[in-house]
């Protein structure tokens, strides 16, 4: 029987795991190396194996000064920015300690266990990625699961960190089509179950609810009085964060553009800022982790006649007060629009979209608009997009748009046939849904990549 290690790393993911193993329980030896030391006693009760960090430091603390895997300065900054910003934490000595640590116990661990598989969340921090560093090493296959733009359906990414959808001979896909027609006739966004609370707006209700309550006083039980390990555990930044992103907002919407239909006075080029601190960002593209910065300089580079459109991220409204936005705001021909707009809306009046890695590149070529790529979006390098390189002159580039748009207008054919590739690749299923259909589609996904190779890799 195959061997597969699942990674538990925040309190949804023992509930949702134990449902999976006892519907996969007859087909793989199932292991958990849980990350959220809270969950274990609930892992017991269900007869889980399961392992804590706290249990892999007993085992190989005499040896840790012994792991093979050296990590170069670049590799050590990589590994630990996505962390070191989220926790708003400067002491870089924490971080690399911890990510040494870790890849010595994992390293270990697996080294060990010896398994087919190890599955775990998308994720930039520390843990997440000592244990795909790891597994590249020991040659282990190893799938992020990644949320897919198409509802209720995900990818296991194989072996890699960022994407890329292979040619083949698929031409339609009848669901790939009732997809495009259901965006255009509803103007819908695909939200994952898992994420729907960060898409709330930005207001107290938000952050000073019941729920969020429990989740707080449960936190802090578990880290000061159990004292058990937790990945997740800097609560005074968190709640920091949350509250001044609501003072953010307060701020910044004096400066809120509403109405589309006025006459901004030349082209437009419409940008949809990222959460600031996401995966895509991070791990992904950080060259461009200051995007106001980025904005500043594509603002200088703008022809005259060409007004810069930006929306903040549904999930992350707030994230930017009015001192980092202030520079921008003086510019003529820059408009802050209300985040409550549907990006369709702002799609469909721009003349160009430029973005880094969003999911808003989707919606734009449905909408048959030059899509300017800077990062390494699934849908980059397929023939679709303008792809540049970091550095690169976005004036040349848009002067050429605007004299021949129709050169740089994405062909709907190829728009559907890379889809219907995209969606062939991904399967059904949604991250901590406990909905007993879900986890039936999920348990039958999982083992549909593991056994047909149903996967998205970098080449």
């Amino acid at each position: 029987m195959k061997k597969v290690l699942l990674i538990a790393i925040a309190r949804r993911d023992p509930p949702f795991f134990i449902k999976i193993i006892q519907k996969l329980d007859k087909q793989y030896n199932f292991t958990v190396l849980n990350l959220y030391e809270p969950g274990q006693k609930l892992f017991k009760k269900n007869n889980v194996k399961s392992i804590t960090i706290r249990d892999l430091t007993a085992n190989y603390n005499s040896i840790l000064n012994k792991c093979p895997i050296k990590y170069s300065e670049d590799e050590i900054k990589n590994n630990i920015r996505h962390e070191a910003l989220t926790f708003n934490d400067k002491n870089t000595e924490n971080h690399v300690r911890k990510l040494l640590k870790y890849t010595a116990l994992i390293y270990y661990f697996l080294r060990d266990l010896k398994p087919e598989y190890v599955v775990q969340e998308l994720g930039g921090f520390i843990a997440p990625l000592s244990i795909f560093n790891v597994c590249k090493i020991l040659h282990i296959k190893h799938f992020f699961i990644e949320p897919m733009p198409f509802k209720g359906r995900i990818a296991f990414i194989e072996d890699c960190l960022s994407y890329r959808v292979p040619e083949d001979n698929l031409v339609k896909c009848l669901e790939v089509e009732s997809y495009i027609k259901d965006y255009k006739n509803n103007k819908f966004i695909i939200i994952p179950r898992k994420d729907l609370h960060h898409f709330t707006n930005s207001n107290f209700k938000k952050i000073f609810n019941l729920k969020n309550l429990e989740k707080l006083i449960t936190k802090i039980f578990n880290k000061y009085v159990l004292r058990k390990d937790q990945e997740y555990d800097a609560i005074l930044n968190h709640i920091k964060r949350s509250i001044l992103s609501i003072l953010n907002r307060l701020t910044i919407k004096k400066y809120y553009v509403s109405n589309l239909d006025l006459d901004y006075g030349g082209k437009i080029i419409f940008y949809p800022l990222h959460v600031p601190l996401d995966f895509q960002l991070t791990v992904r593209s950080p060259e461009y982790l200051d995007q106001i910065d980025f904005l500043e300089s594509l603002l200088h580079q703008l022809p005259k006649d060409v007004v810069l459109w930006v929306k903040e991220h549904p999930a992350a409204i707030g994230a930017y007060g009015e001192k980092n936005l202030q520079n921008l705001i003086k510019k003529q021909n820059f408009r802050l629009f209300d985040p409550a707009i549907n990006s369709y809306e702002l799609i469909k009046k721009s003349d160009v979209v430029v973005t880094i890695n969003s999911k808003v590149g989707f919606e734009a070529l449905i909408h048959s608009k030059p899509v300017i790529v800077m990062g390494q979006p699934g849908y980059s390098n397929q023939g679709l997009t303008i792809d540049l390189p970091s550095g690169s002159n976005i004036n040349e580039i848009l002067v050429k748009i605007f004299n021949n748009k129709d050169t740089f207008t994405p062909c709907k054919i190829m728009f559907t046939q890379f889809m219907s590739r995209l969606y062939k690749l991904s399967l059904p299923g949604e991250l901590y849904d406990l909905n007993p259909e879900n986890i039936n589609q999920f348990s039958n996904s999982l083992a549909n990549a593991f056994e047909n190779n149903i996967t998205l890799k970098d080449s």
